[in-house]
C-alpha cells in the first residue's frame, strides 16, 4: 500500500465545505487549513484551521497520529474544548478515524481520495450535550504558502 499524499507527506491544504448542527436547517459554509508535518518515527503531527465566516468562528484542532502498521494508526486530538484520543485504518481510496469518548466526542471523520489527488471529507460528530455536528467537503494540496 502506498502512503497516501494527505497527512503522510508534508504540506498545506486548503479545503472548502458545509457544516450542518441538528436542530438546524441552516448549513454553514466552512473554510479549513491543514499543516502537516514531516513524519518522524511513525510519527507526524499536523495543525487543522476551520472557519465559519457566517459565525464569525475560527478554531484550531491539533493533531497526532502514530503508526501502528502500514494500514492503522492512532489519532490524538487536541483543541481549546477537548482532548480526546482514537483509531484509524487507512486504504488504498480513504483514511478513515474514530473517536469514542462517552465523556467528550463520538465520531467519525473519512478522506477519500479522488482521481485529481484531491480529496473528499466527511465527518459526524456526536458531542457529550447531545449535539450532532455534520461536515462534508473537499480539500487540496497547495504551495507552502505561509
Amino acid at each position: 500500500m502506498t502512503m497516501h499524499p494527505f497527512l503522510f507527506q508534508q504540506g498545506t491544504w486548503l479545503g472548502v465545505g458545509e457544516l450542518q448542527i441538528s436542530g438546524s436547517a441552516e448549513a454553514l459554509p466552512i473554510f479549513t487549513r491543514w499543516e502537516v508535518e514531516a513524519m518522524r518515527k511513525k510519527r507526524l503531527s499536523c495543525k487543522q484551521v476551520v472557519e465559519i465566516p457566517s459565525a464569525h468562528h475560527k478554531g484550531i484542532n491539533y493533531y497526532r497520529l502514530t503508526l501502528l502498521t502500514t494500514n492503522e494508526f492512532e489519532i490524538e486530538l487536541r483543541n481549546e474544548l477537548l482532548h480526546t484520543k482514537g483509531h484509524g485504518l487507512i486504504t488504498d481510496n480513504a483514511i478513515t478515524w474514530k473517536y469514542e469518548d462517552k465523556e467528550t466526542l463520538k465520531g467519525e471523520e473519512t478522506f477519500t481520495l479522488q482521481t485529481n489527488d484531491e480529496y473528499l471529507f466527511r465527518a459526524n460528530f456526536f458531542s457529550a450535550v447531545q449535539q450532532e455536528t455534520h461536515i462534508n467537503g473537499k480539500i487540496w494540496k497547495t504551495s507552502n504558502v505561509s
